[in-house]
């Protein structure tokens, strides 16, 4: 099964909680996690639970792993391969080396580390990049937010300044550039906290059931954007969510005036 075909003109962005790799067959394979990837072709992939905790069975180097694979591809197509991923560990320990993933097919012209507010069992952040995609700039904001859901109202708030450049607790202000916050949300209801925060300035909203892979019932997964962004396609790709416990979102999209 091959994703829908790509509409003319529009930039295909995937976010996916990978779960170390581990997806159906219980064992980490992350050679299959990067076909399903190439398979889609995604021009702007973020990534969630890369993981190379060799304690727990996961292979040593997933990090480098997917850059390498990443750059590859980036290479393959005649691109530059340098400035165009960028990650960040989030583990609570020393010693859990985890966290997410940002790549672009176009360049990042600048990036940032944003810590997000606990209390969690991980120092959850988001990755924010500033991309020219030959037509428009665009803001991506990738992250994974946490499980308790006071936490995430905070995480949430804390993202929703960012993007519109609020003191805190101010819902003042506007989105300056075309902008899109996706990742793993956490979010298991369609309109909760989470949502209520971030639609009121990025209104145009993907969030299909995602979790779990085979029967999913939660819209885990999110994709929020600037009215800038125009919807053009999106769905959760069941093929590849057996390579995880969760499936991808894949969203085709245009920057309008």
């Amino acid at each position: 099964m091959s994703p829908p075909d790509r509409p003319a003109d529009t930039i295909r962005i995937m976010s996916w909680n990978i779960h170390g790799t581990i997806g159906r067959g219980r064992k980490a394979n992350r050679q299959r996690t990067l076909e399903e990837i190439g398979r889609i072709r995604p021009d702007i992939l973020v990534l969630q639970e890369v993981d190379e905790r060799t304690r727990l069975g996961r292979p040593a180097g997933a990090f480098d792993f997917f850059r390498a694979g990443l750059t590859e591809r980036l290479l393959a197509e005649g691109h530059d391969p340098s400035d165009h991923a960028v990650d960040v560990r989030t583990g609570g320990r020393r010693d859990c080396e985890c966290g997410n993933l940002l790549w672009s097919r176009f360049p990042v012209r600048a990036s940032r580390i944003i810590p997000l507010p606990g209390p969690d069992i991980e120092r959850r952040k988001v990755i924010e990049v500033e991309l020219h995609t030959g037509s428009a700039p665009l803001r991506i904001l990738g992250t994974h937010f946490a499980l308790l859901p006071t936490t995430r109202l905070k995480q949430a708030r804390t993202v929703r300044d960012r993007i519109v450049g609020a003191p805190s607790g101010s819902c003042a202000g506007k989105v300056p550039t075309p902008t899109i916050v996706l990742g793993d949300l956490n979010e298991w209801t369609p309109r909760g906290w989470v949502h209520a925060v971030l639609s009121e300035h990025l209104p145009n909203v993907v969030a299909p059931k995602t979790w779990p892979e085979r029967f999913a019932i939660a819209p885990l997964d999110r994709l929020y954007a600037s009215r800038e962004i125009e919807i053009v396609a999106s769905h959760a790709d069941a093929r590849a969510g057996q390579a995880s416990d969760h499936r991808p979102i894949v969203v085709d999209f245009r920057i309008g005036p």
